[in-house]
């Protein structure tokens, strides 16, 4: 079931920061679902790893568009789709959806997150969790 993660339209842009804890290898798909009749099905598509040094920070608007209205992600349902993969046994590792609001990258405020937390052994052949929110206004 998707956590609801409440918003304020007047605090600024909304964000997602995507973290991997643990000895672990997690490539993932963000997705941002619209919500009305007169969107894209998705209006937000990234993918990333924790291998790789660039940030998995994502600005949670319809991409198709230069700039919209905070209060456009009402009723948005945010999918976090991973693969986890470990060269080692019983492995306990942590994934978190940290979602936040500012329109400056730097000063951030936390509004929620969602968190996914599981043990992988090296013979489980990778595990796929998926992890989901539902943006709504305050």
């Amino acid at each position: 079931m998707a956590q609801t993660i409440p918003f304020d339209p007047n605090q600024g842009r909304l964000h997602v920061n995507i973290e991997a804890h643990g000895l672990v290898i997690v490539s993932y798909t963000l997705r941002l679902w619209g919500a009305r009749a007169n969107e894209d099905k998705i209006v937000l598509h990234e993918i990333g790893n924790n291998k790789q040094p660039h940030d998995d920070i994502f600005w949670l608007k319809d991409s198709s568009k230069e700039d919209e209205p905070v209060e456009q992600n009402d009723d948005r349902f945010v999918e976090l789709i991973c693969t986890v993969h470990t060269d080692r046994d019983a492995v306990p590792y942590r994934i978190v959806m940290e979602f936040s609001q500012g329109d400056d990258i730097e000063e951030q405020t936390t509004i929620g997150e969602v968190t996914y937390e599981h043990t992988i052994d090296l013979n489980d052949g990778g595990h796929h969790p998926t992890l989901s929110a539902l943006l709504r206004l305050a």
